[in-house]
């Protein structure tokens, strides 16, 4: 064996076996808490050792929310990231905090409801623990993140809002909690109108049938004219926006929330089509000639 091949061979074994900085960990990683008094703790949590977690909290004497050194988050937080029912279980018996935030100076600074809302992940088995274990269900982050041109900015979503995108049974979980169904924050929108923007007009339906406000203004934004103007809409005119295939499950859903909004004096059938929805229905339906257009622009 040659000194320079022998010499490649030491250095490659030398690299492999080096860890990974902490610097360049995620939010979902264990090795978080190595070199820390709780490794052990997070050990357990991560193999749902539950004889080893009560041993480690009441008996070895490790906080049940000691938190990580670079997120500042709980293990709490961690076990539910990685949907370990079992360690949420145990932890929240021995105290864990469910509303306790990660750090909110460099990160979202969110709750473990909140991360059970935002993520598919977690089971919502671990939604409904977090919150009958005095989890708040309008858990809102507290933090910051960075926006499209690199400015740090405030991070204001919250679980139910969040809870739209990720899973239908959350959602009734949430409001089942007692979350305010129209809760919106500085940098959120509300839950109805996320409905609209990711296509879950059965969310939706269910939101307005326990009482969200459906007389509520939108906020838009002209695109056409160069100062990007705001200008405020009605339900109605956001619904216009929402485009699906005709006799599609989603599609079925929507002509529900018309039907609703109907009983209630608002008839969507009488609502003019916004600016350039055209070009949408062409794009994103493409029917196939003018004729297909004009049946889809009166039954849309």
């Amino acid at each position: 064996m040659s000194m320079k091949y022998f010499l490649f061979l030491v250095l490659f074994v030398c690299f492999s076996c080096t860890e990974p900085n902490v610097k360049d960990m995620l939010g979902d990683d264990f090795r978080l808490y190595k070199h820390t008094p709780a490794w052990s703790l997070a050990k357990a949590v991560e193999d749902e050792d539950t004889t080893e977690i009560s041993k480690q909290v009441l008996q070895m004497h490790i906080p049940v929310d000691y938190r990580d050194p670079k997120y500042k988050q709980t293990l709490l937080m961690l076990a539910t990231r990685t949907n370990k029912i079992e360690s949420v279980k145990k932890l929240l018996e021995l105290g864990a905090n469910p509303n306790a935030h990660d750090d909110s100076t460099k990160y979202f600074g969110q709750s473990a409801v909140l991360l059970a809302c935002r993520f598919t992940r977690p089971s919502s088995k671990i939604l409904a623990l977090l919150l009958k274990y005095g989890g708040d269900p309008n858990s809102t982050a507290c933090g910051v993140q960075e926006d499209g041109l690199g400015d740090i900015v405030p991070m204001r979503e919250f679980a139910l809002s969040a809870a739209v995108f990720s899973s239908f049974e959350k959602v009734k979980l949430l409001v089942d909690a007692g979350a305010n169904i129209n809760y919106a924050t500085s940098t959120e929108n509300c839950a109805i109108e996320n409905c609209m923007i990711h296509g879950r007009m059965d969310i939706m339906l269910y939101l307005l049938q326990k009482g969200a406000d459906y007389r509520r203004k939108f906020t838009e934004i002209d695109v056409d004219k160069p100062d990007y103007p705001t200008f405020e809409v009605d339900i109605l005119y956001k619904l216009r926006k929402c485009v699906y295939p005709i006799g599609s499950k989603t599609y079925n859903d929507k002509m529900k929330v018309v039907y609703f909004l109907k009983r209630k004096g608002l008839d969507y059938w009488k609502s003019p089509i916004p600016s350039g929805m055209y070009g949408v229905i062409m794009r994103e339906i493409a029917p196939k000639n003018k004729a297909d257009f004009d049946y889809y622009i009166k039954h849309y």
